[in-house]
Parts: C-alpha cells; structure tokens; sequence
C-alpha cells in the first residue's frame, strides 16, 4: 500500500521488509508470469500467517522431527585466529519443533571426535528460532546462534553457557527463478532454481583487528539453489558487507555447497559445504582460508518423531 504524507512531514525510514521488498519483488514480479491466482502476492500477504484458532482447539499440524548427521572436514588444518568451522569430525543431532505453520524451535547438539580441537567458538550446541517458510514468494524471520555454547561453561576459561547477542538475526524473502531466465540459466527445463534475499544483522560480534567486542554487523546477501529432478543440487551465497571493516578474516564475500540432498523421512544425503573465508580474485584472502579443503564432508539422515 503506497503511504500518504502531508506536505510537511518527514519521509519515513524504510523497515527491513521494505528493503527487502524492493531488491527483490519488484524485479522478480516485473519478470515472472503472473499466475491465475496471483501467487506472488498471495503467498506475500500469507507471510507469518499464525492461526491462532487451531492452536488453541488443538488441530494445528505440530510436528518434531530430528537429523542425525556424520561431518568431516576435508582438512584439519587451517585458520585458528578466532572464527571458522571445526576441524573435528562431529557427530550431530538436530531436533526441530514446528508447533504452528511455519513456526520453529531448533537446537543442534554437537560431539567432537578429537575434543582438543574444539576451539572456543565452535560451540557444544546451537539453536535458532523463528517463522521460515518454504514457498516461493514469501518473507521469513530467524534468530540463530551458533557461537561458543557450552553444556559446562568454564568461567576461568571465561565461556559462558550461551551469548544471546552474538546471535544472528536474519529477515529474507525467497522467489523463484523467473521464467524468463529459466531457458538461459537451467540446463534442463524441468530443473529448479529457488532464491533467496535477506538483512543480517549480528547485535555483537568479535573484531580480530582490535580485539573487541563491538556493536551491529550488517549484511546483505542472495543466495540460489540449483536442483535436478533427482535431488542432486548446486548452492551458493553471496553476502555484501555493509560497513567493509565489519568483515572479519572467516567471513566469507561467498559460501557454496553441493551434493544429494532428500527431505523425506529415513532418507540419506550427502553434502559438501564450505563456509570459510572464502574470497573473489580481487579480494585478499587470510592465510588458511577460502580453500576447497577448507570445507567439510556431511552424510544425515532425518525422520518424524511427532
């Protein structure tokens, strides 16, 4: 809806969700066919949709479901100056909530296989929260936090059982490829490319430059899935930094991934992702980071517990 001002009065500073509503639905509607029923916009108004009524009569579809996963890292050795994955191997166990629509509670507890490699960053266990939904044309909001978390924080070792504020807050906005890429980009028509746009913000975060706690990292970033009928895919995320100083050396101007990923229960996947402080030709990358060997092997099952 197009806002009204009186002559005099000061423009409104544009919320997130305006931002993210201008990056990316004015070009993707101005490019996708428009559907009989509107789609776009009606998976938009749908966004955080929480019907309250069938919590409180108890027909809500509830549903707790759980990942158990194998990771292994391609190379145990690499940057160690405060940030980055493990160099451990890891077993896994993640348990999400889903109470109403799209709504959730995960938490994801982590065993090291060589517990002296757990750095103080990498975390016993992480969690996040929030509304995500999975169709096309629709916003999402979460909160995750997957820093140092410890089960027994050792106070002389000053950890500390979670920092709530080191988290991430994440608003997106998910579209499809519009149709009239589809041809010039799939390398077969029956091919899906889904993406996704978002705001980050970290409230506190750790500056390797001065060793301080500082305030409010922010960023952008776009990321695009690519998936063969056959549940082999190809994804990669782009991230901007708004303030350049805020980038630390395991931020990454990109992450990437690959492999075979199937959501139905009791299934397998395999998945190679690479979350390190991966670099474009013209930026200067640290030492021990931005290398394939720098990511990581993951073999998961999952399953319906609820």
């Amino acid at each position: 809806m197009k806002p009204t001002h009186s002559p005099h009065a000061r423009p409104a500073r544009p919320t997130l969700a305006w931002m993210v509503a201008v990056a990316t639905l004015a070009p993707t509607a101005a490019l996708a066919e428009p559907t009989a029923d509107d789609e776009v916009w009606k998976n938009v108004y749908s966004s955080f949709s929480t019907p309250l009524g069938k919590l409180l009569d108890g027909s809500a579809e509830e549903s707790l479901s759980y990942r158990l996963a194998f990771d292994l890292p391609a190379d145990n050795a690499g940057m160690d100056l405060g940030g980055g994955p493990a160099k451990s191997s890891t077993v896994q166990l993640g348990l999400k909530y889903v109470p109403l629509s799209s709504w959730f509670v995960n938490v994801n507890l982590f065993k090291f296989i060589q517990p002296d490699l757990q750095k103080p960053w990498n975390p016993d266990f992480a969690y996040s929260f929030g509304y995500d939904d999975w169709r096309p044309y629709t916003f999402s909001a979460q909160y995750s936090n997957n820093g140092g978390n410890r089960f027994n924080p050792d106070p002389a070792k000053k950890e500390r059982r979670t920092d709530f504020l080191s988290g991430g807050l994440n608003v997106s906005f998910k579209f499809p490829l519009p149709k009239l890429l589809h041809p010039l980009l799939a390398l077969d028509e029956n091919d899906t490319v889904g993406c996704s746009t978002g705001l980050n913000l970290s409230p506190r975060y750790t500056d390797l430059a001065t060793n301080a706690v500082l305030k409010n990292k922010k960023t952008l970033s776009l990321g695009c899935k690519y998936a063969l009928p056959s549940n082999w895919y190809f994804n990669f995320s782009l991230t901007k930094y708004l303030t350049k100083t805020q980038q630390q050396p395991w931020d990454g101007d990109y992450t990437y991934g690959f492999g075979y990923f199937d959501w139905r229960p009791g299934s397998w996947s395999f998945q190679y992702n690479n979350y390190s402080g991966n670099r474009f030709p013209w930026n200067e990358k640290s030492p021990g980071t931005g290398r394939f060997k720098d990511g990581s092997f993951t073999v998961s099952t999952s399953g319906n517990l609820l």
